[in-house]
C-alpha cells in the first residue's frame, strides 16, 4: 500500500483504517446473513451497514443491521 510498516501491529492498524476494511466487513456480514454476495443492488442497505460498522467497529452490529433491514424482513 505504499507505506512503511515497522511491525505486525502497525500493519494491522494501517489495514483497519482503510475504507476497504469497512467495505469488506459489510460484504462479509451480508454474505453471512443472506447466503450470497452483495451485488451492489441494495446501495442504501449497504450504506447503512457502513455507517453502523464505522460507528462501532463491531461486526455483530453489521450483522444486526442486515437482520433488521427491510431487505431481510420486508413485512416488518
Amino acid at each position: 500500500y505504499g507505506e512503511t510498516i515497522q511491525d505486525l501491529r502497525g500493519l494491522a492498524e494501517m489495514l483497519v483504517e482503510r475504507d476497504d476494511f469497512d467495505n469488506n466487513a459489510c460484504r462479509l456480514a451480508f454474505a453471512f446473513v443472506f447466503g450470497r454476495e452483495e451485488e451492489g443492488t441494495e446501495p442504501a442497505t449497504f450504506a447503512g451497514c457502513l455507517e453502523v460498522f464505522r460507528a462501532t467497529g463491531d461486526i455483530r452490529d453489521a450483522v444486526r443491521h442486515y437482520l433488521e433491514s427491510d431487505l431481510f424482513c420486508p413485512a416488518r
